[in-house]
């Protein structure tokens, strides 16, 4: 064999076996190492190419796979964030009624038979009774004396009487009496159940302005003409938040230790828990300081349970308020409420109970209404302006 035939054969050797290397490189299934020869320097070199081309191939797959990982990670953490939002949201608005969490939670049903009929939009005026034995005739007159006013009886007027006999012939009494309509309620919490009641139940539809009142109607007229100081309040009602229709010799001074009444023991240690609830801060004590000057009453109440409120300013409390304090007013005898109190010796009771005289001195207060020191107050707060 000629020297140019061996020179070619090792050129054909080398053309295929650098052939083989690369097929090696391109092809994971190719050994390198064939017949067991030794690679010559540019198969070593080539060795490790092929390997690391291996090994990025399985770098890359693994990369593939924490990126799908990662993925599902990522969207695993977006669906918990989301939910996690949900379940607050839906938290903070069953909550968002109220600014007293402490208080049970509930709510007036829209279907409840206290509502106004359907039809309509809600009357300008709803005068609101609490009766239980006054005879259909008398509450006639009164109704006929508040009605005379220019101020009353030109407005969409609706009449309303909670009644508590429980032997009551509702049909005379519609009949007789001249109302638009009787509800019948149990014979417990005086009249501060029933306007508590009539507030929790009719929240979301209440008169513009609502009249409470019992069904004595003090000094508000037997069907003759209203006294002037009733005259003079129904005239401005309209420009009012709220305003007492109780005669001035019903309006006191009061702070949240000591009132001008003779109800002291038993009112007095509840009403700073009332005005607490209320308004949401602990009673300002004894000393009131209004323009630099020391005054001892904080505000004027009235007894007598008579008065018109805007309903912005009822609605301005949660309902759950009225709620609460309708249950403590209602409640039955073993309830703490009725623990240690008593009128003229008689034992506070469901169907009298003493926190009644709490809450017939704690409207002011509910209808931010009590602070002598504030720009709405009016005559030491017998009204305040919207």
């Amino acid at each position: 064999m000629g020297e140019k035939d061996i020179k070619s054969d090792a050129s054909k050797s080398a053309a295929t076996r650098e052939e083989s290397l690369r097929a090696a490189f391109y092809d994971d299934d190719v050994d390198v190492e064939e017949e067991g020869r030794v690679g010559t320097t540019e198969e070593i070199l080539l060795v490790p190419r092929s390997r690391g081309r291996k090994n990025s191939k399985h770098r890359f797959e693994l990369n593939k796979q924490q990126k799908s990982r990662g993925r599902i990670l990522v969207a695993l953490l977006v669906v918990a964030v989301l939910l996690g939002t949900g379940v607050y949201l839906l938290l903070w608005v069953i909550d968002t009624k109220s600014e007293h969490p402490w208080l049970p939670s509930s709510a007036p049903s829209p279907e409840s038979p206290d509502s106004p009929p359907s039809s309509g939009t809600a009357p300008q005026l709803e005068i609101v009774i609490s009766a239980y034995e006054t005879s259909p005739g008398s509450l006639k007159a009164q109704l006929d004396s508040i009605k005379a006013h220019p101020n009353v009886g030109s407005r969409n007027l609706v009449v309303t009487v909670y009644h508590k006999d429980p032997n009551l012939d509702e049909s005379s009494y519609l009949q007789e009496s001249g109302v638009d309509r009787v509800i019948r309620l149990p014979n417990v919490g005086r009249e501060g159940e029933t306007y508590l009641h009539h507030m929790s139940d009719r929240y979301d539809s209440l008169a513009e302005y609502t009249l409470f009142m019992q069904e004595t109607g003090h000094d508000l007229g037997d069907g003759g003409p209203l006294p002037h100081w009733a005259n003079d309040r129904l005239d401005v009602f309209q420009d009012r938040s709220f305003i007492s229709l109780a005669h001035t010799s019903w309006l006191f001074t009061m702070n949240c230790l000591r009132h001008d009444y003779v109800y002291t023991p038993d009112v007095m240690r509840r009403i700073p828990q009332v005005f607490a609830l209320a308004t949401g801060r602990i009673c300002p004590g004894d000393i009131v300081v209004i323009d630099g000057v020391i005054d001892l009453a904080l505000s004027k109440f009235s007894a007598k349970g008579q008065f018109i409120v805007h309903r912005d300013q009822v609605r301005k409390q949660p309902v759950r308020l009225y709620q609460y304090l309708d249950s403590v007013i209602s409640a039955d005898q073993s309830n703490f409420v009725h623990i240690g109190s008593a009128q003229d010796g008689n034992p506070s009771q469901p169907s009298n109970p003493y926190f009644g005289h709490v809450i017939e001195r704690s409207y002011h207060m509910l209808f931010d209404c009590w602070d002598k020191a504030s720009p709405r107050c009016r005559d030491g707060c017998i009204s305040c302006v919207k």
